[in-house]
Order: structure tokens, then sequence, then C-alpha cells
């Protein structure tokens, strides 16, 4: 593999980066059990007044897709917390990416508020991949939601197949990701083959726990019994399972994660092990943009010293010493007990992220290192590989070619 490196601009001939983390909103009106990430009030419901004060403009969002396309960005990934609460914003940013900036994107939804309506009108603002959550098909239980996770994959799949379905003759792609549990491996096999033969692809990527770091998107005293891979045993399914899955990647299926994404999930996955930016370049090749276009080195991992100050406006309730905590089945906002958020820090936004990319660079790197950030997100780890031209690369990334050999 080769590195890809940027064309044009004030940027040219260095290394482009892989992709953008687009966190658009933190509204959401579910409240699943480990997630972390969506915008509450002491009472539990949803603080529009905060996610209304965080979220960028739109000049401000068009301003940091230019900046983006100046580093050579070659993908964007939609998310929030729940980007079909907010769809017409999302089909304005659909639109300046895809169709003004020719860079691909993907909207990641749970499905919540979504409609078939709101399908169509992304898909004609330019939208050509569609992500969900297929956990309810790998499964049985509960896994790590309140929600029932049989209801969401019901819509997820009805969604994803209108999609399919529609649209398939001319889409880039359909995904479906779930969350790697000891008590749903041993079924991804076949689900991979009921994906694939809906013209499906799927992702996967290890079950996460809270780690302390700054902001973490887990829910912290989340109870992951039954779930982690904490035995040798344990282990040596993973292993076996993931062993199949390769092999079926070499087959044709359609499966995301590059082979060395996958092999990881098995050396480092169980104890989340792996540290970005200790590649050769030094760099992890990819931007996560929070929801005040905030550059951050990903939706895990925001250190204080790189976000605004608490007194800030657009400054997040966990900026201010707040965190979600869950109160019996009620997911609440409380007081941190350890407040290291009140470190004040400098931001680099989104819209001056070109001129300021080597700075950027420099300080995630170290970042990552001071606070010993370790984690196995496999889209991740894919990223640098790609960054750095080892092993996979961006047309297999983004599903433009089935193989990544």
């Amino acid at each position: 593999m080769t590195v890809r490196l940027i064309e044009e601009g004030p940027h040219k001939g260095e290394p482009a980066i892989t992709k953008a983390e687009i966190l658009f909103t933190r509204r959401c009106p579910l409240r699943c059990a480990g997630c972390a990430i969506y915008r509450i009030d002491e009472h539990g419901t949803s603080d529009t007044k905060q996610s209304d004060l965080e979220e960028a403009s739109m000049d401000k969002w068009f301003a940091t897709v230019d900046n983006l396309k100046e580093l050579g960005c070659g993908f964007m990934a939609i998310y929030g917390a729940e980007p079909a609460q907010v769809p017409k914003r999302v089909a304005s940013f659909i639109h300046y990416v895809e169709v003004v900036s020719g860079i691909p994107c993907s909207v990641i939804t749970s499905g919540v508020g979504l409609t078939n309506d709101m399908i169509d009108l992304w898909w004609g603002s330019g939208l050509r991949s569609l992500t969900m959550s297929v956990d309810g098909l790998a499964g049985e239980g509960e896994q790590t939601s309140s929600i029932s996770s049989k209801k969401k994959t019901d819509k997820a799949w009805h969604y994803l197949s209108y999609f399919v379905d529609k649209y398939g003759k001319e889409m880039r792609d359909a995904e479906g990701c779930m969350t790697i549990t000891r008590r749903n491996v041993e079924v991804i096999p076949e689900l991979i083959k009921v994906m694939s033969e809906k013209r499906i692809w799927w992702h996967g990527d290890i079950v996460h726990w809270n780690r302390g770091q700054d902001y973490s998107k887990v829910e912290t005293e989340l109870d992951l019994d039954g779930l982690t891979f904490k035995t040798p045993e344990d282990i040596a399914v993973l292993q076996r399972v993931i062993e199949e899955i390769i092999s079926m990647k070499d087959g044709g299926y359609l499966i995301h994660p590059g082979k060395e994404s996958l092999k990881a999930m098995v050396s480092m996955g169980p104890k989340l092990e792996w540290q970005c930016c200790q590649g050769s370049s030094g760099f992890i090749g990819m931007v996560t943009v929070d929801v005040n276009c905030v550059i951050r080195p990903c939706d895990d991992f925001l250190p204080a010293e790189m976000d605004v100050s608490r007194h800030n406006l657009t400054a997040s309730p966990e900026r201010r010493g707040f965190s979600t905590r869950r109160d019996g089945k009620k997911a609440v906002r409380k007081l941190s007990l350890i407040t290291p958020n009140m470190i004040e820090g400098v931001p680099i936004f989104g819209w001056e992220l070109s001129k300021r990319w080597d700075e950027y660079k420099k300080r995630t790197k170290e970042q990552v290192e001071k606070h010993n950030c370790r984690c196995m997100w496999a889209t991740h780890m894919s990223a640098q590989n790609i960054y750095e031209g080892v092993g996979e690369d961006l047309e297999h990334y983004i599903h433009r070619r089935v193989s990544d050999l």
C-alpha cells in the first residue's frame, strides 16, 4: 500500500487524513445504559437548551468542512447522539460534504425518530451511505441497552432494507454495526452471511468500558458482567471467531474492519490495550469534530487541555464538572467528585484546523500519551493504518471495493 497524499492546497504533498468523525448533535430521546453522550438535565430529561448552546451554526460547519478538505479528508461519519433529531440541519450538512466538497460520508443512526421520508430527504441531499446498529440480531437478551435490542434492531433492519431496496443500484453502501461481546460473538459469522446476502456490510467493535479519560462516551459504573472477554477460554473463543471472519473476508463477504484491525481485536481488544499515535507517522490519521466544532482526538477522548474554557457558552456539562450517572434505571446529571476539567484549555476549532494542523497533530500525540488513553476501536486503527499506507486502503474503507487485499 502507499500513503495517500493531499493533491492541492496549502498542504499539497503531505499525508491525507483518512476520516473525520462528526458529532453533529447531542440530542437523543433514548437513555441507553452505557451511553453518556446525550444531553440531559438533572431530572434525566432531554436538555434542549444545552443542545442549542453547544451546536455550531451551519456556516461554522461549512468552514470546518473546507478545512478538512484542505487536509485531504477521505471520509466523514456523521452521528451524534442522534442525527435524526435534527434532520434538516443534517441534510444541509450532507449536501455541503457530498455535493459541494465531494467527500464521501455516512449517517450513523439508532433509528429513533427516523422515517422513510427522512431517508429520502437525505438521499436527495447527496447521502449514499447509511449505517445502523444491528446488535439485537446477534444474540439474546438486553446486552448493554435499557431499550430492547430486538426492537432497535427490527427498526434498523427495516430502514437498512428500505435503503437497499430503494437505492441499491445507486447507493455506495449500507452497514450494520454492533458491539462484540462474549454473549454474541459466536453467532457473528451467521449474522455476516445474512447481512451480506442483503448487501449490508458488517462492522463490529469490542465492548468498551469507561477508562476514566476526559470525556468518555461510555457511562461510568456500567455492569458488563458476562459481556467482556475475561478468561483465557473467552479469548480462545474470540480468536476462533475472528479467524473465521478473516476467512470469510477473503471469501468476499461484506466485512468492514481490515484484517490488521480484526487481528488486533484478539491481541489488544479484551483489555483495550491499543493506543493511537504510536505508528511510524506519530499520528492517528483522523479527527473528531465536536458539536461546537472543537477538534478532539476521538469521540471517546477530549482532554481538558484541548477543550473550550469551562466558562465558554458552548462548554459541555462535562467541562463544568458534571457527568451522566445512573440513578436506578434513570440517567441523571450529577456533579463529579473529581473535576479535572477545571484545567483551562486551548481549543482548536474546525474552521482554523488547516492553519494549525501541525500544532494539532503534536498536541494530540502529547495528550494521548500524557493521559495514557487506550482503546480498541477498529475503525480508529484502520484510519491510522490507511494514513500510514499499512495493510488497508481508503477504497475498501468506504466500501467502493469489497476486498482490502
